[in-house]
């Protein structure tokens, strides 16, 4: 989930082993359901983030980059 324009984000997984379980799908339907209504959010797939990464012109730090932080 990324908010707004800024560049941060929020990556969730739900595997069914975690998220299927019947005591929890219940705060999982709410969290999506409160962040939808919210509006300041963005709920994608990985295809749908792939392609925004593309289109921003965007670039990724290189290994060696990333090792000097």
């Amino acid at each position: 989930m990324a908010c707004d324009e800024s560049v941060a984000g929020q990556n969730t997984i739900a595997h069914p082993q975690v998220s299927g379980r019947p005591n929890r799908i219940g705060v999982l339907d709410r969290v999506i359901g409160d962040t939808k209504e919210d509006g300041r959010f963005w709920i994608a797939g990985g295809a749908e983030i792939a392609k925004w990464w593309r289109e921003s012109g965007a670039s990724a730090p290189t290994a060696r980059e990333r090792l000097n932080r």
